[in-house]
């Protein structure tokens, strides 16, 4: 099963994802940070007794990036160069970051699914970005051309196991 599979379940991994994500960008609110922390345990214990196996892997990165974003550590950029976007220059680590964990989501997908999630978050987390729809498909382009993702049936796209 993939968070797609269940709106509930996805519903809440991006509610607190992007809270997260909002709150390393305008700074440390440690209170907050100390409920989501507890609401992302609550929710792996949650998916282990509905024996959720395939979340547990999203849900527990989500948990690392609550830590991470407490002790003032930055995420990962997928191994990508932090300077390599054209229609973007702004929180470019960030957007990796937030990217990759919405395609992530998808079992199959293709490109306008990819946009159409990114739009529903970016828009408010990145507002300095002037054309959306330019900067995932550039970072869609750049999983094809690094090998993250193939694809599968023409327009049709999944994750490529290495």
């Amino acid at each position: 099963m993939k968070l797609k599979d269940d709106p509930w379940l996805t519903d809440y991994v991006n509610a607190i994802h992007f809270t997260v994500r909002v709150l390393e960008r305008r700074g440390r609110y440690r209170q907050a940070l100390s409920v989501l922390k507890a609401q992302t345990s609550a929710l792996i214990r949650e998916a282990i007794l509905a024996n959720v196996p395939m979340e547990i892997f999203s849900m527990q990165r989500i948990a690392q990036r609550v830590r991470d974003a407490e002790s003032g550590i930055h995420y990962v950029t997928d191994g990508r160069s932090s300077a390599a976007l054209k229609s973007y220059r702004g929180d470019i680590a960030g957007l990796i970051s937030d990217y990759t964990f919405v395609r992530d989501g998808f079992a199959q997908f293709e490109l306008k699914d990819i946009i159409h999630e990114c739009r529903l978050y970016f828009e408010k987390l990145y507002p300095d970005i002037s054309d959306i729809d330019a900067t995932i498909a550039e970072l869609f382009e750049q999983d094809i051309e690094d090998g993250r993702i193939k694809e599968i049936k023409p327009g049709l796209y999944g994750h490529a196991f290495r």
